[in-house]
């Protein structure tokens, strides 16, 4: 028979089986498939397993929110990046991310930062000392919001409260009379700076553990004139000095260390009488 020819009412190009093709078959299997996870078609068990994967998912979330604030620390609550309340210790529950996260703060802590640097002296000597300074997160609102990086705060304010305190003391007073100074005008310089950026940080301490300097720069002799401001006895002694002036501080220590070994000591004139003490001043060159 010719191929274009009726042959019992059938068309040669279709199935006989009137089943479907395999693309067909495979489209059909996953439209069952989603349909019985969204609760589509029949109300089968497909469908309430549906259900159920969404409950559990939402509650696998919102156990992300639960979390814990030990004796020592505070919870920083916020909400889409704003402060919304502080947490004490024990067991809390937030929003789970992204609409709240929690920031936990150790305020019991106490964080140490060495420290060393080379700075120079109103004197124009460089010093090397080397510091630790201990603090501690007493705010945890203002150590959270109110400095970008309190950490690096920290040490940028301990290097310029150093350079303060360091660059307007000689290298003579920092050696001998201020050096036990040193810890304690820094920390308060420290502190103050530290209040005024809000950074929620309260310095215990500070501890120089070393100060180095070159010796030459103490070695070198100084010279110049002393006035010495003394009272005299009616027997012509000198029995005490009222004041010391001198051009550097090591002539006056100088001139005091020779007045104590003869023992006389600088007081005030307002202790003893003028109508019987001569009050002069002597002038001379002294070494150091």
């Amino acid at each position: 028979m010719a191929w274009n020819e009726p042959g019992n009412g059938k068309d040669p190009w279709k199935r006989d089986d009137n089943e479907p093709n395999d693309l067909d078959r495979i489209v059909q299997h996953w439209q069952r498939r989603l349909g019985g996870l969204l609760g589509g078609g029949d109300r089968g068990p497909g469908g309430a397993g549906g259900y159920i994967l969404v409950v559990l998912l939402v509650l696998a979330w919102a156990a992300t929110g639960i979390y814990r604030i030990d004796e020592a620390e505070r919870g920083v609550v916020q909400r889409f990046g704003a402060y919304t309340v502080t947490t004490m210790p024990g067991i809390h529950w937030h929003l789970p991310f992204p609409i709240e996260t929690v920031d936990i703060v150790n305020t019991n802590a106490v964080q140490n930062y060495p420290f060393r640097t080379e700075i120079l002296t109103s004197d124009q000597q460089y010093v090397f000392i080397q510091m630790v300074v201990q603090y501690r997160r007493t705010d945890p609102v203002k150590f959270s919001f109110e400095v970008v990086d309190p950490e690096s705060t920290v040490q940028d304010v301990t290097e310029s409260a150093l350079r303060e305190v360091v660059g307007t003391s000689t290298l003579e007073k920092l050696v001998t009379g201020e050096r036990d100074q040193i810890a304690r005008r820094t920390l308060e310089t420290l502190q103050s700076t530290l209040d005024q950026y809000k950074a929620g940080i309260t310095v215990t301490s500070v501890s120089i553990i070393n100060l180095d300097y070159p010796q030459a720069a103490l070695n070198k002799e100084v010279s110049g004139e002393v006035v010495l401001d003394l009272l005299i006895s009616p027997a012509g002694e000198i029995k005490q000095v009222v004041t010391i002036d001198s051009p550097h501080p090591s002539l006056t220590r100088a001139a005091k260390a020779a007045l104590k070994k003869a023992d006389i000591q600088p007081t005030k004139i307002g202790k003893y009488p003028l109508w019987s003490w001569l009050r002069t001043e002597t002038r001379f060159n002294l070494e150091y």
